[in-house]
């Protein structure tokens, strides 16, 4: 990641905290919002029809933003000190926790794939979502593959994986 790269992400991820904090803010107060929409919308650059949509572009933004460059950086030294790591892990666990907190398990898939890919580049915070991940109800059903993908499971390691979930899902 070139330094350009991670002073644009850093940005992105302080755009990112600032319009949820705004949209929440906004969601708590309808006359609020309808006194800033026009604002917001001039702000934003695209039609703000609720408090909602000020945190779902928020995130399309800090998501391109993150995609762009994380698919040439994914691999980290395991010393967790590399600051182009956790930028690009913090990211992806801020979308994580934007995706689950949507309560849409039409979002499932992408709550997943956040969390995995900040394990992936070492994110302390991502292994403590790492049981979150099981508890969706579509893991072993909808996003199999997308596990498997992600964490480069062998066949017999998913086989394992696989039988603890149906344990796990059994027990419920």
């Amino acid at each position: 990641m070139t330094q350009d790269q991670s002073i644009l992400l850093r940005a992105n991820i302080k755009f990112f905290d600032t319009s949820t904090k705004i949209s929440q803010i906004l969601l708590n107060s309808q006359d609020l919002f309808i006194e800033y929409q026009t604002k917001l919308t001039q702000k934003f650059k695209k039609e703000i029809n609720s408090p909602e949509e000020i945190g779902i572009y928020a995130s399309r933004v800090l998501k391109s933003a993150v995609e762009s460059i994380a698919d040439d950086n994914m691999d980290c030294d395991n010393s967790g000190i590399d600051s182009k790591c956790k930028d690009i892990a913090k990211a992806f666990v801020k979308l994580a926790y934007f995706t689950r907190d949507q309560n849409n398990d039409e979002l499932q898939g992408d709550f997943i794939l956040y969390v995995l890919r900040a394990m992936k580049l070492n994110s302390l915070e991502a292994k403590q979502l790492f049981p979150c991940i099981l508890m969706q109800s579509r893991l072993g059903s909808d996003y199999s593959r997308l596990f498997i993908i992600e964490v480069n499971l062998k066949q017999q390691s998913f086989k394992i994986f696989f039988n603890i979930l149906i344990k796990i899902e059994y027990e419920r």
